[in-house]
């Protein structure tokens, strides 16, 4: 089972921002996001989600990113850097630094 780490857990008025990261079954890691929030006119909660992929093979870039070295575990460094910041700008950085990611997202 795939280790998970809650990078961002509040709210910001009427809206829950929820942010995790993972590395999955294949080795990838996932940056996931969830907002939960306003409820409209007709009483249905809008959901924004997006998963930021970052391919196995890449990861060594992300930890050097990170500031880690190599047969450090990233998501240890993840929750040491990161987690006491609420996940603020972990996307950002490693969008902005060059490392190729795929991202997903849906509204419902």
């Amino acid at each position: 089972m795939a280790r998970t780490i809650r990078l961002q857990g509040r709210m910001n008025g009427d809206i829950s921002m929820n942010l995790w990261a993972t590395i999955d079954d294949e080795g990838n890691l996932l940056i996931e996001g969830q907002d939960l929030g306003p409820v409209d006119e007709d009483g249905d909660m809008n959901e924004y989600e997006w998963v930021t992929m970052v391919a196995a093979e890449l990861l060594p870039r992300v930890l050097e990113l990170l500031g880690g070295a190599p047969g450090d575990d990233l998501l240890d460094l993840i929750e040491r850097d990161w987690v006491p910041k609420e996940g603020a700008g972990l996307e950002r950085m490693i969008r902005d630094s060059g490392i190729p990611y795929d991202l997903e997202t849906w509204r419902r």
